[in-house]
């Protein structure tokens, strides 16, 4: 009798201590699915979201992703942004007739994040648009701003008044590009004489970042069939004379 009680007690206590493990595994897995959650853009970039739009009908495909922010005004304008590239789709698709699906015209667009401080953050946003027969353009375009004020910033921002800093950043620009190795010697010189001539205006965007600014040539302005876009980046500490201290102090 007191045998059969004990062996009872032990197959309840296994039980207990079975269903407890069950609990454990649970729970860890439900730690770590709750982690992957909490690790995400949002807290990597504090409070900065991903917001994204997929579509698809017979005439387009449309794949946007783009982040929120805190701010609303910052929200409007990339909204806005967004929102152009949307309606030029829809406009040249609206009387397209398509003679097989290879002609479907496909929007994608994605972004990264360059951010300086909590406040200062760039996004860089890569847009494709194409139709795979007379349409195929990529093309960049940066945005930065503060955002706790909502303010879009420039790259005068950053640099002082009367430094001339765009003289530095073209000299850099040029060496960095002279020393690629994959751009053709066609486009290089085109780019070259392009910063030689116009200066900063030869730049496409720029994107900021703690450790460097970067700096984005879009080859598609030189003529349609080129779709590479060249980031030059500078380290802060090489342009550290010419900052404006009243942006970033801890550089």
């Amino acid at each position: 009798m007191i045998n059969k009680t004990f062996n009872f007690l032990n197959q309840k206590l296994l039980i207990i201590i079975f269903i407890f493990c069950i609990f454990i595994v649970f729970f860890s897995l439900i730690k770590v699915y709750s982690n992957r959650i909490i690790f995400s853009e949002t807290d990597k970039y504090q409070y900065i979201e991903i917001e994204s739009i997929m579509f698809t009908c017979e005439k387009y495909n449309m794949e946007i992703c783009y982040p929120t922010t805190k701010n609303a005004k910052i929200n409007m304008e990339i909204k806005a942004f967004i929102d152009v590239y949307i309606t030029r789709l829809k406009s040249d698709t609206k009387y397209y007739v398509l003679k097989s699906n290879d002609e479907k015209f496909n929007l994608l667009i994605e972004y990264e994040i360059g951010r300086v401080n909590k406040d200062i953050v760039s996004f860089i946003f890569l847009i494709d648009y194409c139709n795979n027969k007379t349409i195929n353009n990529t093309e960049i375009v940066t945005m930065s701003y503060n955002l706790e004020s909502g303010k879009e910033l420039t790259i005068d921002n950053f640099f002082e008044k009367g430094s001339n800093y765009y003289l530095t950043l073209c000299d850099i620009s040029k060496e960095h590009l002279l020393r690629s190795n994959i751009i053709n010697d066609r486009i290089l010189q085109w780019l070259i004489d392009d910063v030689s001539n116009s200066l900063q205006n030869s730049f496409d965007g720029y994107a900021f970042s703690s450790t460097h600014l970067s700096i984005y040539f879009n080859t598609n302005k030189i003529s349609s069939k080129y779709n590479d876009i060249y980031e030059v980046k500078i380290p802060w500490s090489d342009i550290k004379h010419l900052l404006n201290k009243n942006v970033y102090t801890d550089f």
